[in-house]
C-alpha cells in the first residue's frame, strides 16, 4: 500500500522526466476530497503531500511528465455547479518531493466535467477538459511556462461533446479522440467517437481567452 492517508482513490502515476516514479490520487480527508502526490526515488518513497490549497472537492488528477519532474492536473467542484480545472509542477529536491504553487487554469458553472492530460517525447504538455458537456476545450505548454489560450476542438454546436482522450503523436500532432451524443440531448447514449487532429499552431489559431 501506497498511500498513507486514511482513504485514496482514482490513483494515477508516470514515470518523471527526471527518472522518478510520480504518483498522484484523490484523498477523502476530514469530510472533503483533496489531491495528493507522493514521488519514488533511489531513497524509497516521499511523505504524502497535498497539492490543492482550496475549500472545495478536488477530483480527477492526472499526472503527466513536466520540465522538472512531472505535472498533475485535476479540477475542483463547489457548491452552485462551480468548477475550476488547476495543475501544479513536481520535482525532487534534495531527496523530497516538491510542488510549485496550484494554478487556476479555468472557472466556469457547469454540472458536467471530465479531464485527461498527456505529454509528448519532445515535452509538449496537452491538457483537455469539458466546458459542461457543451465542448471539448484544449491548452497546451512548453516547459515551465503558461498554459495557451483555450481552443474548442469538438464540434461547433456546443452540445453533448464527452469522455476525451488525447495523445501526442510525431511533429507534435495531437489527436483527441472523443464521444459526441449528435445533439440528442443524452450524452451517454445514441452516441458516436470521433478523432480529432490538429497542432499546437491550430489550438493557438482557434484560442479564445473567454
Amino acid at each position: 500500500v501506497v498511500s498513507t492517508c486514511g482513504e485514496a482513490y482514482r490513483a494515477n502515476a508516470c514515470e518523471g522526466i527526471d527518472g522518478n516514479l510520480y504518483l498522484t490520487y484523490d484523498a477523502y480527508i476530514n469530510g472533503a476530497y483533496h489531491t495528493l502526490a507522493r514521488v519514488k526515488t533511489e531513497a524509497g518513497w516521499s511523505a504524502e503531500i497535498q497539492l490543492d490549497n482550496t475549500d472545495e472537492w478536488t477530483c480527477q488528477s492526472k499526472i503527466i511528465p513536466g520540465a522538472e519532474g512531472a505535472t498533475v492536473c485535476w479540477y475542483t467542484f463547489g457548491y452552485g455547479a462551480t468548477f475550476s480545472v488547476c495543475s501544479a509542477d513536481l520535482s525532487v529536491v534534495d531527496g523530497q518531493l516538491q510542488a510549485q504553487a496550484p494554478v487556476t487554469i479555468a472557472h466556469n458553472v457547469g454540472w458536467y466535467m471530465d479531464l485527461t492530460a498527456t505529454a509528448g517525447k519532445d515535452g509538449l504538455q496537452v491538457l483537455c477538459y469539458t466546458w459542461s458537456k457543451d465542448a471539448v476545450q484544449l491548452r497546451y505548454r512548453r516547459g515551465t511556462g503558461d498554459w495557451s489560450q483555450p481552443a474548442m476542438m469538438s464540434y461547433e454546436d456546443k452540445h453533448c461533446a464527452v469522455h476525451p482522450s488525447v495523445i501526442v503523436g510525431e511533429d507534435e500532432e495531437i489527436l483527441m479522440v472523443w464521444q459526441f451524443a449528435m445533439t440528442n440531448g443524452h450524452f451517454d447514449r445514441n452516441a458516436m467517437i470521433v478523432l480529432t487532429k490538429f497542432t499546437p499552431e491550430d489550438i493557438d489559431h482557434r484560442g479564445d481567452p473567454s
